[in-house]
């Protein structure tokens, strides 16, 4: 990160894991003050690890990337390339190194989310994203996502708000280290529900505007 910005910070979110990782990060933040760690006590679910540590980040620029090592740090210029014409860059695996399966759920998540929210973007899962500090104090707030629905609603709700959005092509890697979860029926109904309570909830703020308007258009 040193050779991407003049300064820095990297915060670790350790969503109640048993593995000592939260331990490992306070040894290595004794001596590396740049790094911090947000811990939770017990397991709160992929959404809440990321709200946490968007929250807790106090940069002009922000990055967001999973702990699995399938994207790197020497990529995040790829990002800050195109960040002079935009709010957020998105992430475009240019080849996903993933099994089969999860390639097809991904595709159909991804019509899924173009029928409900117009999103239109190649790659709304894609764990390598940059935001402006503006988007993280107005758009992280109003998530509500537990589970992996987060990235994309952090996606629908910067674009309702009118903020510039640019996709980037970038590398992604085989995964080294541990054993990827997959995707669940449990998790996957959880994503349907959160889908269609987010569908229903900007559809219905819709409605109310639309009402408020005819209000004022009549008097």
């Amino acid at each position: 990160m040193a050779s991407a910005a003049p300064s820095y910070e990297i915060i670790v979110v350790d969503d109640g894991s048993t593995d000592g990782t939260a331990e490992i990060v306070r040894r290595f933040a004794t001596d590396h003050p740049q790094v911090r760690l947000v811990s939770h006590p017990t397991n709160l679910g992929y959404g809440h690890a990321v709200r946490s540590g968007l929250s807790a980040t106090r940069g002009d620029a922000v990055l967001f990337t999973d702990g699995d090592r399938q994207f790197k740090v020497s990529d995040v210029p790829l990002l800050l390339d195109a960040a002079d014409n935009a709010d957020l860059v998105v992430g475009r695996r240019i080849k996903r190194a993933d099994p089969w399966h999860r390639l097809m759920i991904a595709r159909v998540y991804k019509v899924v989310l173009n029928t409900f929210f117009s999103l239109h973007v190649s790659d709304p899962d894609c764990a390598f994203k940059l935001f402006s500090r503006e988007v993280i104090d107005n758009t992280v707030p109003k998530l509500e996502s537990r589970a992996a629905f987060v990235s994309p609603e952090l996606l629908i709700r910067s674009k309702l708000a009118g903020y510039r959005l640019v996709e980037v092509p970038v590398p992604h890697y085989p995964r080294i280290a541990g054993r990827p979860k997959g995707a669940p029926p449990k998790v996957i109904f959880r994503t349907i529900g959160e889908i269609v309570r987010l569908r229903r909830s900007l559809q219905e703020q819709a409605n109310s505007a639309k009402r408020g308007t005819s209000s004022v258009d009549t008097q």
